[in-house]
């Protein structure tokens, strides 16, 4: 059943259900993120296609988890709160960013594992973006708020990625 007055953002933002399951949501939202690259990868998409997913996919997950987030504060016997652990959509996009364009193998392992690291963890800069994301107001900007610090965690661990793959091509 939805927390939500917006059913369709609340199935979005917890990842299709996997932010619901009690233990460890973030990583469990990370492996939907792993099987919808997986999806992507099959369809041998250019750089463009998949810029162009990636932005409707960012855009989609500002509003459900904007919304959802907003809802929550709004109404309290939602008992949802700001980047409630429970979104995970931003863990999908986080997964996006660092798997972009990767196969399945060696390499999506590793960017699996150092997006989780750098999640968890939220060395700086990303600890700054995550508290930048706890004062925001008003559904977008709570989007953006809960997106953002997964945004950069992606970035990082696709560039550690990037990193080991080619040491160990070498």
């Amino acid at each position: 059943m939805s927390n939500s007055k917006h059913p369709l953002a609340w199935i979005l933002a917890t990842g299709f259900g996997s932010g619901l399951i009690g233990f460890a949501p973030g990583t469990w939202g990370s492996v939907v993120g792993v099987g919808l690259l997986a999806l992507l990868s099959s369809a041998s998409l250019n750089f463009f296609v998949w810029a162009i997913l990636f932005v409707l996919g960012c855009a989609v997950a500002v509003w459900s988890a904007g919304r959802v987030s907003f809802d929550g504060v709004r109404d309290k016997s939602k008992k949802i709160g700001i980047d409630d652990s429970r979104i995970v959509i931003d863990e999908i996009m986080g997964m996006w960013i660092a798997g972009w364009m990767e196969p399945l193998g060696l390499s999506m392992v590793l960017a699996f594992c150092f997006f989780r690291f750098f999640d968890i963890v939220k060395p700086p800069p990303i600890s700054i973006l995550d508290r930048w994301s706890k004062k925001q107001t008003g559904p977008w900007r709570l989007g953006w708020g809960i997106l953002a610090d997964d945004l950069l965690a992606g970035l990082m661990a696709r560039g550690m990625c990037m990193i080991v793959m080619a040491m160990i091509e070498k």
